[in-house]
């Protein structure tokens, strides 16, 4: 199966076109491939695919299975996966999801997709339609603000609530960094007035036009970013006069615009959307042999990329689950990568790929790093310092 890994600021995904390739099971997928450790990595899967009422649909499966709604990060993706592989030429394009059907504009960039404003639609404030068990939550201090007693803790907090189609739970604080996601995320999530469970966000406030947010997400954890959760913080900031109806939002993996418009009650994300490599997962194949006594070679796999073709080099490397295929700008480059695995008898295992770059003017560099994670390739070019991650 074919799949692409892509990104909005961070929150990160594995994406299938379903125009070509067939599912039978996605939560089960969801739950083998997001893993970071034994699987692709990622916040989650999404399914791009045909629609009856607009130019694509997209579905979306947390890292635990369950199928939310939307996701904010991930529809500017999608988008930009449909127009660049040219499965819809619109713009602005319409997208089916669990909310409705979503319209985005696209700015394009020498025929790629950069960045997308999403009209996300109007909030959902009644608690009933969040949905939220008033009998469960205790009005507080504030207009639209609530208390919640955690369970297996004295902790308590209070919380607007707003739905984007799914449901979040949006909490002031002074300094987000002393937040303890990991012990209040799951707390929040599952308290009993949240039939759905719910997305948590802790906000600081640094003037009336911006804040910065860490989200805690329903069935995947920590992530570094969350637009519907960012939509709802832009929402719950009016509500509450925390701040205005245009904002900044800082997250973990990088900036999002929003503004819940007055005139016609929708509220507009603006972000970029990333592709960041793309390739084929082999199914039912184990990442690790399971036998822990047995002993393990080292292999090496040398993979040369030399394609000028508009200046875009691309290169790949296996794993024992799937293949990864990586394309990047370059200019002038000729590529050698000689990428080797090493399965040692613990669980873990480490890979290192030496990279040797040949031009005028540009110094060698090479970086080690583990399999699953996002490597980073330093390179120095003519003076200038520039990323190149797979």
């Amino acid at each position: 199966m074919r799949f692409t890994k892509m990104h909005g600021i961070g929150n990160d995904y594995v994406y299938v076109n379903g125009f070509a390739e067939t599912v039978a099971d996605p939560s089960a997928l969801a739950q083998k491939i997001s893993d970071r450790h034994f699987g692709v990595g990622s916040d989650g899967l999404i399914l791009i695919l045909p629609s009856t009422k607009a130019d694509v649909r997209m579905r979306m499966f947390n890292a635990d299975g369950s199928e939310a709604e939307m996701c904010g990060n991930g529809i500017r993706c999608v988008a930009k996966y449909a127009y660049d592989h040219k499965l819809t030429d619109k713009n602005p394009m319409r997208v089916e999801t669990g909310n409705g059907v979503l319209s985005l504009q696209l700015k394009i960039d020498a025929g790629k997709v950069q960045q997308a404003t999403v009209n996300m639609g109007q909030p959902i404030l009644e608690l009933a339609d969040i949905p939220v068990d008033r009998e469960k939550v205790v009005s507080a201090t504030g207009e639209h603000r609530y208390r919640l007693m955690l369970m297996q803790s004295n902790d308590s907090v209070e919380a607007t609530f707003v739905s984007m189609g799914n449901p979040h739970a949006v909490i002031y604080v002074d300094d987000v960094a002393k937040i303890d996601l990991n012990r209040l995320g799951p707390m929040i999530e599952n308290h009993p007035g949240f039939p759905r469970r719910i997305n948590a966000h802790f906000v600081r406030v640094i003037s009336p036009s911006e804040v910065i947010m860490r989200t805690w997400e329903r069935g995947s954890g920590i992530t570094l970013a969350c637009g519907t959760g960012a939509c709802a913080v832009a929402v719950a900031g009016v509500r509450t006069g925390m701040s205005l109806r245009n904002i900044l939002a800082h997250l973990p993996g990088g900036d999002l615009s929003l503004e819940w418009r007055e005139s016609d009650n929708n509220v507009y994300m603006t972000g970029p959307a990333t592709e960041v490599f793309e390739g084929t997962w082999a199914g039912n194949a184990e990442l690790c042999m399971q036998n822990a006594g047995r002993k393990q070679s080292m292999q090496a796999e040398p993979t040369t990329a030399c394609c000028k073709q508009h200046g875009r080099y691309s290169s790949s490397f296996r794993h024992s689950n799937f293949v990864i295929r990586h394309s990047f700008e370059a200019s002038n480059f000729v590529i050698r990568i000689y990428h080797y695995t090493i399965i040692p008898l613990s669980a873990s295992a480490c890979c290192w790929a030496f990279i040797a770059f040949h031009s005028s003017g540009v110094n060698i560099a090479s970086r080690a790093f583990k399999p699953l994670q996002s490597p980073i390739m330093r390179v120095a070019q003519r003076g200038k310092r520039s990323n190149l991650v797979a």
